[in-house]
């Protein structure tokens, strides 16, 4: 399933409730974690599985569920702790070193009408 996530044209998010095989890479900036969060409210695609992340970040639950997002050809989680966000990748997830090249402001742009599966 991961390889066919690859092919993805257009930024998508994946719920995955507690999914394996990511640690942690990279903390985002207030900056960046408010552009985030703002394109994932206006996502007009949210589900309850996207308003439950997040729920766990606003009340800064010591982990909040892991949303997995394909974006540019790469695949990482992002997830909070204690409410701030953090991309993960390792595991079946792109390497950290391609993740920490992730264009932030980009991305939130693209989460705005990002798919949501």
């Amino acid at each position: 399933m991961f390889k066919e996530l690859f092919t993805e044209a257009v930024t998508t998010i994946y719920m995955k409730k507690n999914a394996k095989g990511s640690s942690h890479c990279q903390d985002l900036s207030s900056k960046e974690q408010e552009a985030v969060l703002d394109a994932l409210y206006q996502n007009k695609k949210s589900d309850s599985e996207l308003l439950n992340f997040l729920y766990g970040v606003k009340e800064k639950e010591k982990y909040s569920d892991t949303i997995v997002i394909v974006f540019s050809g790469l695949m990482f989680s992002l997830y909070a702790a204690s409410g701030k966000l953090r991309l993960g990748a390792g595991g079946v997830l792109s390497e950290c070193k391609l993740v920490k090249n992730v264009d932030i402001m980009k991305l939130s742009n693209e989460l705005r009408n990002a798919k949501v599966k």
